[in-house]
């Protein structure tokens, strides 16, 4: 007993420590970042400036997540770098289109943390050394996708569950704000046939919710290439499910990616969920796809070759190349991952992966890490502008009053009386109607083809048809 209470003892503090080493814990925060925010309403197409921006800030982050990793392998640790590095180009431009009113985005596939706070970091709601001395080691940078200034306030868990929460609130702000509502969805090419990934696919289609998931289709999964796991085409299966399919060679081109998030929004206005897929590059009539072109598109034809040669397959391969790369920027791996999806030998996938026995400095010294004088000129730019300011505020404390009930309102509600004969649910069903009767703008409900039983019919008269879905037995 006493060894259980020294334990005890000494977990709270540890506890402590850690809250008191949080820098993230305030009832409001407020960001002042570079003031790189695209209005997808009325912008049609990227300029050179903002493409060259994005560019130098993808390659900021991806440093930041190299010199992470690295940090974290001195003490014996590693993590999911494949997945964070290739998530940093598509969420880059998310983090320039939302509002974080009308607009907000989320991610489903969680492991791709490092990235996610690198490009935190890229545009300056937190600190790069924050994140490369803090990750997966404190509160605020943990190991899987959690809020932080600039953050998604949905937190990543188990794959697929977030496609049907961000089906829901992208219902809610539409119930809010009315149009101009939109949610992205970063999402990965696993999760996808999730149970409920495949519910929240066919609610956002039934409620027409203004939603768009951004596939990273890398063809890797945890224990092997996707076609090894589960060699199905999501796109039929999840067009099957109602929603539109916008197709793109690449996740890591910023103005093909931009002209594809245009057209979601404008479905999404029109009550028509999407996916944007990157369906990568392979030989078809419009040309040759092969290791030598592969090299000459990312600018890394010598370290192709070199690669190639010591596997002995020769440069005129032809190969798919996923339009979503698995580490990208971090040449080696990304190699290894472009040869494991197309069953070359040295292939090798990194879902979990980092620095282990590799040099920082030798890796960020690879021509991908290097921004050009136009990236590094319009960054500047950019930085000398007046900041963008974004705020945050907590939600209420728990057990703060919340849809208080006027005191003659509660005194004029009617009960069976003493003797009647009543089903106690006739309590909830005055209750419910009371409250949507009292705050119908701030009340929404979610049937499940049980409004007789859960008595919540009342209530659904009381407050608009946008603030209640019924979702049959899902």
């Amino acid at each position: 007993m006493a060894n259980l209470k020294r334990a005890t003892a000494d977990q709270a503090s540890r506890n402590q420590a850690l809250l008191a080493r949080t820098r993230y814990l305030s009832t409001s925060i407020y960001s002042e970042v570079l003031p790189l925010h695209i209005r997808i309403d009325n912008t049609d197409a990227l300029g050179e400036d903002q493409i060259h921006a994005l560019n130098a800030l993808e390659i900021e982050a991806a440093r930041t997540s190299i010199r992470s990793l690295a940090s974290l392998a001195e003490i014996g640790e590693a993590d999911h770098l494949g997945g964070g590095m290739g998530l940093i180009p598509p969420l880059l431009l998310s983090l320039a289109v939302v509002d974080y009113e009308r607009i907000e985005y989320t991610i489903e596939h969680a492991h791709t943390s490092v990235g996610y706070f690198s490009a935190l970091s890229a545009f300056g709601f937190i600190s790069p050394d924050s994140v490369v001395e803090s990750f997966r080691r404190g509160l605020d940078i943990p190991g899987h996708v959690s809020w932080l200034p600039g953050g998604t306030q949905l937190n990543g868990g188990r794959l697929g569950v977030m496609i049907p929460v961000a089906v829901g609130q992208a219902l809610g702000k539409r119930g809010v704000y009315g149009d101009g509502s939109w949610v992205i969805v970063h999402c990965g090419d696993a999760g996808w046939i999730s149970g409920q990934a495949l519910n929240g696919f066919n609610g956002a289609h039934v409620h027409e919710a203004p939603v768009t998931f951004v596939m990273d289709r890398n063809g890797i999964q945890l224990s092997g290439s996707t076609k090894s796991i589960l060699d199905k085409d999501p796109r039929s299966v999840i067009a099957a499910m109602g929603v539109d399919i916008l197709e793109i060679p690449s996740v890591h081109h910023a103005a093909q990616l931009y002209s594809a998030y245009r057209e979601a929004y404008t479905l999404a206005q029109a009550g028509k969920p999407s996916l944007i897929y990157p369906t990568g590059y392979q030989s078809n009539g419009a040309g040759r796809v092969d290791l030598t072109s592969f090299g000459e598109q990312y600018g890394i034809l010598d370290e192709v070759k070199a690669f190639a040669s010591q596997q002995d397959v020769p440069m005129d391969r032809e190969v798919w190349i996923p339009g979503s790369l698995m580490s990208f920027r971090d040449i080696e791996p990304m190699l290894e991952c472009v040869f494991l999806v197309n069953e070359l030998p040295g292939g090798a996938g990194h879902h979990d992966g980092g620095m282990k026995g590799r040099s920082a400095d030798e890796v960020l010294a690879s021509p991908m890490f290097s921004a050009s004088e136009a990236q590094c000129a319009a960054l500047e730019t950019l930085k000398l502008q007046p900041p963008r300011k974004v705020g945050t505020d907590a939600r209420p404390a728990p057990g703060s009053p919340n849809l208080v009930l006027p005191k003659d309102e509660l005194a004029a509600c009617e009960l069976p009386g003493p003797g009647d004969k009543a089903s106690a649910r006739g309590g909830s069903e005055a209750g419910y109607a009371l409250v949507a009767e009292s705050y119908p703008d701030q009340v929404f409900v979610v049937g499940c083809d049980l409004d007789p039983s859960t008595k919540l019919g009342k209530a659904r008269g009381l407050i608009d048809a946008n603030h209640q879905f019924e979702m049959s037995i899902e």
